[in-house]
């Protein structure tokens, strides 16, 4: 399978940095909830909360040299059994955002947002079409409410912006998961 340019990117560079992490962070929360069981669920969910909490208090984080310290050390070394890069550009992408507020940081975040989104929308477990209605969706959200807002490039996303926002399902999986007792049938 090639690979494709993901839908929208221009229209995804324009939201605040937090947002971009965000909408990451919501497809991210989507493959969790897909593709994940039991304690790996548990991590992925945690995982996905902390992101959506740094991009809603980020603000209150500090800048300059700050790294993902938030995070539970568990979190910090988590790698997925599916989907690692996406988590792991997820990770960045926020990384990235609490480094430091120069233009070089804006470019590595944005460019994170885009390797994980495209890591999910590249996966052939999930439909194109789905991800790119729930894409476009989440984007036109977050727009509108941005600018409803009236938020700037490095503001975070306040409890305002995120209670507008529709709740994350999981994704219909284009072939279903193995269960393991028919694996030795």
């Amino acid at each position: 399978m090639t690979r494709v340019e993901l839908p929208w990117s221009d229209q995804i560079q324009t939201l605040p940095y937090f947002g971009q992490t965000l909408l990451a962070c919501r497809f991210l929360r989507r493959v969790a909830l897909s593709l994940f069981a039991g304690d790996e669920k548990a991590v992925a969910v945690d995982f996905c909360n902390e992101l959506e909490s740094i991009a809603r208090d980020g603000a209150q984080q500090q800048f300059g040299g700050a790294t993902l310290q938030h995070l539970p050390p568990q979190l910090l070394t988590w790698k997925p059994s599916q989907m690692a890069l996406a988590f792991d550009y997820g990770r960045d992408s926020v990384e990235s955002l609490l480094e430091s507020k120069s233009g070089c940081t804006a470019n590595r975040v944005s460019h994170f947002v885009m390797l994980s989104l495209l890591e999910v929308y590249n996966a052939p477990r999930f439909s194109r079409i789905q991800l790119a209605i729930l894409l476009k969706s989440d984007l036109a959200q977050l727009i509108y409410v941005c600018q409803e807002a009236k938020l700037k490039p490095w503001d975070p996303l306040t409890d305002y912006v995120l209670t507008r926002l529709t709740p994350c399902h999981a994704l219909e999986l284009v072939d279903p998961p193995i269960a393991l007792e028919d694996e030795f049938r």
